[in-house]
């Protein structure tokens, strides 16, 4: 019997969560390799439960329809392609922060503090962010919000500036490949 993971191609893939919510779409050739990037790198990746894999002549025809899909179907964790910001989806509007004693958890801290996922994990790598708290009974991250909103008031977010350039000391020019 032919291995379903082994398709002809390129495979558009969907993955969903316990309650059938779809958390996201890719393309690959190579499903377990894929898959073991994800789990991995992604938060969110204990949260799947299901897949589909639907496979596809050529890449070019899967990248396509992978776009029309996050469009039309708006996954959880899509940021390419997304015509929603992810902190936008589905999300209530947020009236106050929590008291400082809470324990916020991923989702919480980008919905209060209007980041994204991504923007939050790179925020994490950072030595001055806050060290999470281990709760009974969870193997997830959680964290004090008060620890969180001062980090985020001592490191204020800066739309569009690229962080990870260093400026010269004498004048103030970025770096040059001379």
């Amino acid at each position: 019997m032919a291995d379903v993971l082994n398709g002809p191609s390129v495979a558009l893939y969907r993955l969903f969560g316990r309650a059938g919510e779809l958390l996201y779409v890719g393309v690959t050739s190579d499903p377990r390799t894929r898959w073991a990037q994800h789990k991995a790198e992604k938060p969110w990746w204990p949260d799947v439960h299901r897949y589909t894999l639907e496979w596809r002549s050529s890449r070019d025809a899967a990248l396509k329809e992978e776009a029309e899909v996050i469009v039309r179907e708006r996954p959880a964790h899509n940021v390419m392609g997304a015509t929603i910001p992810p902190t936008r989806r589905a999300v209530p509007p947020v009236v106050r922060l929590p008291d400082p004693d809470a324990l916020l958890s991923i989702r919480d801290i980008t919905v209060h503090h209007g980041i994204s996922r991504q923007a939050l994990h790179n925020h994490r790598q950072h030595p001055e962010f806050p060290v999470p708290v281990a709760t009974a009974g969870s193997s997830r991250p959680r964290w004090h919000a008060g620890g969180v909103a001062a980090y985020f008031t001592a490191h204020p977010k800066r739309p569009g500036e690229r962080t990870d350039l260093t400026r010269e000391r004498d004048n103030g020019a970025l770096p040059t490949d001379e």
